[in-house]
């Protein structure tokens, strides 16, 4: 076997959870417009409190169901799994990229093409109800063809199990004996996962044709509604183009022997990148006169046993004093509708002066504690406050875009997306380098001056700016979808600067083939600094700074991506991005600095430095809107983040 198969056969086998950093996200792929209908109908039901969401038939012919089993018996190589627990014979097979075979793969295209939009339905629905963690779906790279071979006589089936929860064990041969007990022990704690499986889909090839007697290969589904408290067991047949989806962590199921006939299905298992944890379950209600006793074998239940008869007496109750009148309150007659109108507006003006006189004392802080820039007739603005409550309000700001655009959950494996050829070329050029000093390169021209004028006139006109730190920073920031495509106008503006921007961090993994791969957010952050009036920009910053210990970061950046969409017009001033290299980790004002580097914005030109050691900021402008892009690269904090030596040294010399 070449080594690519040895590698699909082991995904699965292995571990379910070596492959999830290759999925794709279910998103980010074409719905099955079948199973689309069949949730909006609710012949789906994602919520079932069974676990088995639903059967639907008839979405692949049985003559391409039939070509497909005839081209799997010649191409594919099946495989035995744990004999003492399932009887068939596995092969896993690219659900993304071709066979090999062209005989195969035009066999396997109208599976392919259902299965890999069953995720992206799911998710298109979940969001148009409210959403949950559904949305989050990934769609591994290979699907699982089964192979249940009973031409010979009968074939063992495969013993009641979960997909997700219900570990085998391989060596005795038996699964773990919780595995008919729900989602929670008897303590209410989560039972155990085995790997990130939520859904899985399962399409049936063909059925037993010509077979008398009971050729078996049912799936078994022995369905538990804890919300009903009702038990049932439900036996769908193989039938060709029938699909199955159910909960791989709630619902048990068993495959039956296969007698006298062949059972192929092919097999797809939507994964979650965080583990669901089921909600508590409240105890359940004793029934009505009725309590559980515990019965000793040749003794009689106390409940037996005629209770004597107690004497009964009866006693007179006080009477109940008679209860006080209310207090009278004098309710004050309603002021006039004239009078309330006149207080309105004197509060109104009140908060209109003290506005206006907040203003003018952050104007006169600004001027009092800023020094000349050399060059441009600017100031750098310096924080006269106290460093803790400056350095607490910018990891306040970096943990606020953690939640609105960078969380693990909500991102796309860099492997999963197509690396840019602009950073790929700068890559093998030596343009664009990592290097301890953060700074990693300068790329100008990445996308075109049409473009960028063309975004940002889209991006002025119809995202709305907030800025939530007036006191740290200058500019007014909103998010954009990454992947999810809007109207026309907007994905052909927004195309290049897409392309470019979700092709950073798989261009760097490739390049430097690293282990812990880095992680794509959905969102990326659009920043515009109105320098029509007085603009202080950015002070000194890191975006992933070290917190108090040296191993330990404010969030998961790893590197960060700047797209520039204008420049600076010959009557604008500053606005340059300030480079600090090699500043020491404890270094918040660049006096460590080893070399200041000044990059003036220009249309298309792409900035990417190290989040964790790039100290940088913006410098005050005026007389122009500067108009970026940033797309922060994360990477999973298993990785411990290590600093660098440079900054050991100073550590503990200072601590010496």
């Amino acid at each position: 076997m070449s080594a690519e198969g040895e590698k699909r056969e082991r995904i699965g086998i292995v571990s379910p959870n070596e492959s999830l950093d290759s999925c794709v996200p279910a998103f980010t792929l074409r719905a099955s417009g079948a199973v689309a209908a069949a949730l909006a109908e609710g012949r789906l039901d994602l919520d079932a409190g069974s676990g088995l969401v639903g059967v639907l038939d008839g979405l692949v012919d049985r003559a391409a169901c039939t070509r497909l089993v005839k081209a799997a018996a010649a191409k594919c190589r099946f495989q035995r799994l744990q004999g003492g627990v399932r009887g068939d014979s596995v092969s896993w097979v690219p659900l993304f990229e071709d066979a090999g075979d062209a005989d195969f793969d035009a066999a396997f295209r109208p599976v392919k093409d259902l299965l890999q939009g069953v995720g992206a339905a799911v998710c298109a629905y979940r969001k148009s109800t409210g959403g949950d963690d559904d949305e989050a779906l990934l769609v591994p790279r290979v699907v699982q063809m089964g192979l249940y071979d009973g031409s010979g006589g009968t074939c063992a089936g495969y013993r009641a199990h979960k997909d997700n929860g219900g570990a085998v064990d391989v060596a005795g041969g038996r699964l773990a004996d919780w595995r008919h007990k729900g989602d929670r022990d008897r303590l209410g704690a989560p039972r155990p996962q085995s790997n990130y499986r939520e859904l899985t889909a399962v399409l049936y090839l063909n059925d037993p044709v010509g077979v008398e007697g009971g050729a078996g290969g049912e799936l078994r589904c022995h369905c538990v509604d804890e919300v009903r408290r009702k038990r049932s067991t439900v036996d769908v047949e193989p039938e060709p183009g029938r699909l199955v989806l159910f909960r791989s962590r709630q619902l048990l199921h068993e495959v039956l022997p296969v007698r006298q006939w062949q059972r192929v299905a092919v097999t797809l298992w939507l994964l979650l990148p965080m583990p669901r944890i089921p909600p508590a379950k409240p105890p359940a209600p004793a029934p009505a006169g009725r309590r559980r006793v515990r019965v000793r074998v040749g003794k009689k239940p106390p409940e037996l046993e005629a209770p004597a008869p107690q004497p009964v007496i009866e006693l007179e109750a006080p009477a109940p004093p008679p209860p006080a009148p209310p207090p009278e309150v004098e309710v004050p007659a309603a002021p006039p509708a004239a009078d309330l109108d006149a207080e309105i507006r004197e509060t109104e003006e009140k908060l209109r002066r003290l506005r206006a006189a907040r203003e003018a004392q952050q104007r006169q802080t600004l001027a009092a504690s800023s020094a000349a820039a050399v060059g441009d007739g600017f100031v750098s603005v310096k924080v006269t406050d106290d460093g803790d409550a400056a350095r607490r309000r910018t990891n306040d700001l970096n943990r606020a875009a953690m939640r609105a655009g960078a969380q693990l959950a909500e991102c796309v494996p860099a492997s999963a997306c197509r690396p840019s050829k602009v950073v790929w070329d700068a890559l093998n050029r030596g343009d664009l380098v990592e290097n301890p000093g953060g700074l990693w390169g300068v790329l100008r021209g990445a996308v075109s001056e049409e473009a960028c004028a063309v975004l940002r006139q889209i991006v002025l006109e119809r995202c709305p700016l907030a800025n939530r730190q007036p006191d740290v920073r200058g500019d007014g920031v909103a998010w954009l979808p990454l992947f999810r495509k809007d109207d026309d106008a907007w994905n052909a503006a927004f195309a290049p600067a897409r392309e470019l921007l979700a092709g950073v961090g798989p261009a760097l993994d490739g390049f430097y083939k690293r282990d812990a791969p880095l992680l794509v957010p959905r969102n990326v952050q659009v920043a515009v600094y109105d320098g029509t009036t007085m603009n202080g920009g950015y002070g000194a910053h890191r975006d992933n700074a070290f917190r108090d210990t040296v191993s330990v970061t404010e969030n998961h950046r790893a590197a960060t991506a700047i797209l520039y969409l204008d420049g600076r017009p010959g009557s604008g001033t500053g606005g340059e991005l300030r480079c600090h290299v090699g500043a020491a980790a404890e270094d918040r004002e660049g006096a460590t600095a080893t070399e200041t580097v000044d990059i003036l914005p220009e249309p298309g030109t792409l900035v990417v430095f190290d989040s964790r050691t790039m100290l940088h900021e913006v410098r005050p402008l005026a007389g122009w809107k500067r108009v970026a892009l940033t797309v922060w690269l994360l990477r999973r904090p298993q990785e411990p983040v290590q600093p660098r030596t440079e900054d050991l040294r100073t550590i503990l010399a200072a601590l010496a």
